[in-house]
């Protein structure tokens, strides 16, 4: 009988599992966009703003009236005047980023155990409610906010299961979430899951890519005047355009 004991009371093996979490981000953005109109509020407005290496500059009518001055004195145009509530907003910008993250987790279980690894990002979103009070004629309306959090986790998953010989067979799952535009101001942000399940085999020591997750994302957008907006130069100066290209890689 002890000897029976000796031989099935076998110690279960610790297993530690390195993991390389690589993400790889690369992203253009381009914002253009001519903005000029009357101030409603009938105040003065001061000229200010940013011309390099980024532009955004507001103008005043006397910074207007002396730009459409030097046009006005080659004798060619004649652009008139503006009234003093005019007002010009001028935007360009491009914008190239490159960022490659590496993250190391270790983690450590026994055989036929589950480990699991998560980062976590919870930002917290407001919702707001109307109330309305029936007070007869005259009803009042409040408005109440709740303060209620979010989550959009990485998140992995392992379950190793080691045999005689020192191959290690691995259960393993993988989940990313990322948030998703708004539908409205106050509205919580939608939300997208990307997965995958997987089972190898691998030995002691031994390294192995399991796979990637892959988003590209492109958006191209504008407001402007109807026609002018697509004429390939004017188009500049008679519209706002906004592009940008993102792509996203996690590698493990």
């Amino acid at each position: 009988m002890r000897l029976y004991i000796y031989q099935i009371d076998i110690v279960v093996p610790m297993v530690q599992l390195e993991v390389f979490i690589v993400q790889y981000n690369k992203s253009h953005d381009i914002q253009t966009g001519l903005k000029a109109g009357l101030d409603p509020d009938g105040k003065d407005r001061v000229t200010s703003g940013i011309l390099f290496p980024t532009g955004d500059v507001n103008l005043n009518a006397k910074s207007v009236k002396n730009l459409i001055d030097i046009f006005n004195g080659f004798g060619i145009f004649n652009l008139g005047k503006v009234t003093e509530q005019f007002y010009a907003s001028l935007q360009y910008l491009e914008n190239n980023s490159i960022v490659k993250l590496e993250s190391t987790p270790k983690i450590a279980t026994l055989s036929g155990h589950e480990a699991t690894f998560n980062h976590r990002r919870k930002p917290v979103i407001i919702l707001n409610r109307n109330n309305i009070f029936n007070s007869g004629l005259n009803p009042t309306i409040t408005q109440s906010g709740t303060w209620k959090p979010t989550e959009a986790n990485l998140s992995v998953t392992i379950k190793p299961f080691v045999s005689k010989d020192e191959q290690i067979t691995l259960k393993l799952r993988v989940e990313k979430n990322s948030f998703l535009g708004r539908a409205g101001e106050n509205a919580p942000p939608g939300k997208a899951t990307q997965s995958f399940d997987s089972e190898i085999r691998v030995k002691n020591n031994e390294m192995t890519l399991l796979g990637g997750l892959d988003e590209l994302t492109r958006e191209n957008s504008g407001t402007g005047v109807p026609f002018l907006s697509r004429i390939p130069v004017l188009k500049w100066f008679f519209s706002g355009r906004s592009k940008r290209n993102r792509n996203q890689n996690y590698i493990f």
